[in-house]
């Protein structure tokens, strides 16, 4: 049988994911207050969020090293104590470089805590679906009340607070994890020797050609997702003169989308095959698009932005289980590229929305949408073969042994 966690323990390693939800989903109100600040146009803040997502993709490559190297535990406090320290930089910052460089930095801790997070769910054997469906509903959560918590804050303070909020938050949750978790900081250390060597890494990305189409749809699905958090709230005030404190529920609605999506997606997935739920979900958000395009009025446009994040929740999870399980024999790396893919279209789909909305408005952000749900539905429809649901089988194998 898969390995419980107890009630204590679980909650406790959760908590880094409240940090980490609260520093990314308060992107797409914080990073106007921001521009705002220094006067800058929206072309920087998509430099901003290309550098972000830079910085977050980089990451991935060396967190797995370093998670086998030291354990997840280990990662997990060190990346806490540097989102403390960054963001503490972050609200003293004088100047708009600085602040790029130092949510550079916060974005690694993030990614890294993220990964270090997610090292601790999958150790459960057959039973990691259920606590990792746990960690990205946590993080879905916290991510509806991020953008109203920074919408607070900016509207009664300045966005430099929301920072200071972060570093009291991510030290006392490092104080948490440094109390309850002496057992898991204290296991011995593997050797060099033990690690996996960097030859069969790299050769063994060459069989996962089988999954090139599934990452595809999942750099645009996920691209799109990140695009809706990011700029949300501006499409709001642009494009339907919405109040601040209106268009900051923008993003709230979306994660409200997401978090209902991760969540029904646990039972849909024993029902429905990965490829079905992508391909429906991808559809759900043309029709939400479409459905907003025609209507024009902003509780039309509200709701589709639930309906949007709905689509679009499955492209980690769902992405990364079919990928794994079109290639059992290299599961680490089908969920490595896969989850690499949902993080540059994190990066690079954003950062064009800037550019585009900038030189032609955020009328132009329903094209881009449109073309990123239409890449992605088709890639997965056209991603050939099925594979076996993982969650299905990791029941079959409890079973088995019980």
């Amino acid at each position: 049988m898969g390995m419980r966690i107890r009630g204590r323990t679980l909650a406790i390693r959760l908590l880094p994911m409240i940090v980490v939800a609260l520093l990314s989903s308060a992107q797409g109100v914080i990073i106007p207050q921001i521009l705002a600040s220094f006067e800058l146009s929206l072309s920087y803040g998509g430099l901003l969020v290309a550098i972000n997502g830079s910085a977050s993709v980089l990451t991935m490559l060396v967190t797995g090293l370093l998670v086998e190297r030291f354990g997840p535990m280990r990662v997990l406090v060190a990346s806490v104590a540097v989102i403390a320290a960054f963001a503490l930089a972050t609200s003293l910052a004088p100047s708009y470089a600085l602040v790029v460089l130092f949510l550079g930095c916060l974005a690694v801790a993030a990614s890294s805590t993220s990964a270090a997070t997610n090292a601790l769910m999958a150790s459960t054997g057959p039973r990691r679906a259920y606590y990792l469906g746990m960690m990205h509903a946590t993080y879905s959560m916290m991510s509806i009340g991020a953008p109203l918590l920074a919408a607070l804050v900016v509207a009664n303070v300045r966005w430099q607070a929301y920072y200071v909020f972060l570093l009291l938050l991510a030290l006392g949750v490092g104080a948490v994890l440094w109390r309850f978790e002496h057992g898991a900081l204290r296991q011995p250390l593997k050797s060099r020797q033990e690690a996996t060597p960097m030859s069969q890494l790299i050769s063994g990305w060459r069989s996962a050609a089988p999954i090139y189409l599934i990452c595809l749809g999942v750099f645009f699905m996920a691209g799109t997702q990140a695009s809706l958090a990011t700029w949300g709230y501006s499409y709001m005030a642009s494009v339907y003169q919405t109040p601040h404190t209106v268009a900051a529920t923008a993003t709230s609605l979306l994660w409200v989308g997401v978090l209902a999506g991760r969540l029904s997606a646990i039972p849909l997935s024993g029902k429905f095959s990965e490829r079905t739920l992508l391909v429906a979900g991808a559809a759900l958000c043309l029709v939400a698009l479409g459905t907003d395009w025609l209507a024009g009025v902003p509780g039309v446009a509200m709701a589709a932005l639930v309906f949007a994040g709905y689509g679009v929740s499955g492209a980690f999870q769902l992405g990364t289980s079919w990928g794994a399980g079109i290639m059992p024999q290299s599961i680490g790396i089908a969920s490595s590229l896969v989850m690499a893919s949902a993080s540059l279209g994190g990066l690079i789909l954003p950062s064009l929305t800037a550019v585009v909305a900038d030189h032609f408005g955020f009328q132009a952000f329903r094209w881009l949408m449109l073309a990123g749900y239409l890449i992605s539905a088709s890639a997965f429809w056209l991603t050939p073969g099925e594979a076996a649901n993982p969650l299905v089988d990791a029941v079959q194998q409890d079973a088995a042994q019980q």
